[in-house]
């Protein structure tokens, strides 16, 4: 039954070419006798939108879990070093009947979130296909950031490119260029917005592939060291 399921923090995880973000990996700790289906999820008390569903190694795009599979979730956490954390589910199963999973664990002590002052990030992985070492490879990037969430784009944004062994965090020098703000029209379907484009150097080994994380800081938190070109 699902009231006897028990949830389990199994690892926690930085961002890697398959999963490009903070996160934590759980799993049930027996088996289930009929489906459940993932409905929402909550990590230290937020809604989480970005997670993946696996029965037996295997993604499932509709959000369910089968009886009988070793059952798990990988759940997009911005986690830091040493910090406590709890990630609650709310599944339904067959029978239209709710019950809420959770686990709480801390997490390791290095590994975590580079820097809490750089509040939001997008993942870029960057993947090689032609055995050729890539060595400070040009990179351009166009993104539309929310308008509220920067004040000065040449200044509050900055890369970072993630060790796909350790975790290590290295920021890369950047340029930021092209800035167009948008603000015709703001409703649920459309926000403000602020284009940018992107540009940094990325060092890829052949055959391989790696996270940068384009990064905003918190407006006016501005005491920092970035490398422009």
């Amino acid at each position: 039954m699902a009231e006897k399921t028990t949830l389990r923090t199994t690892r926690y995880g930085f961002p890697n070419p398959e999963h490009p973000y903070y996160h934590v990996k759980l799993e049930l700790e027996t088996p289930l006798d009929s489906a459940l289906t993932l409905k929402q999820v909550r990590g230290n008390g937020s809604r989480i939108r970005d997670f993946w569903m696996y029965n037996d190694g295997v993604s499932d795009r509709k959000n369910i879990w089968n009886p009988a599979q070793r059952c798990e979730i990988v759940v997009r956490l911005d986690w830091t070093n040493d910090s406590s954390n709890k990630i609650e589910l709310d599944l339904e199963d067959s029978k239209g009947k709710f019950v809420t999973l959770e686990s709480s664990s801390t997490a390791p002590k290095q590994g975590g979130y580079w820097d809490v002052n750089w509040k939001y990030y997008g993942s870029t992985v960057l993947t090689e296909e032609y055995g050729l070492h890539r060595t400070e490879e040009p990179v351009h990037l166009l993104l539309g950031l929310y308008a509220d969430r920067l004040t000065d784009p040449e200044s509050e944004l900055r890369v970072v490119a993630i060790d796909p062994v350790s975790g290590k965090p290295e920021e890369v020098p950047c340029q930021v260029y092209g800035v167009s703000p948008w603000d015709k029209r703001k409703d649920e379907h459309c926000q403000p917005t602020t284009t940018v484009e992107l540009a940094f150097m990325a060092n890829i080994s052949a055959n391989s592939a790696r996270v940068y994380l384009p990064s905003t800081e918190t407006p006016k938190q501005q005491n920092h060291n970035t490398q422009r070109t």
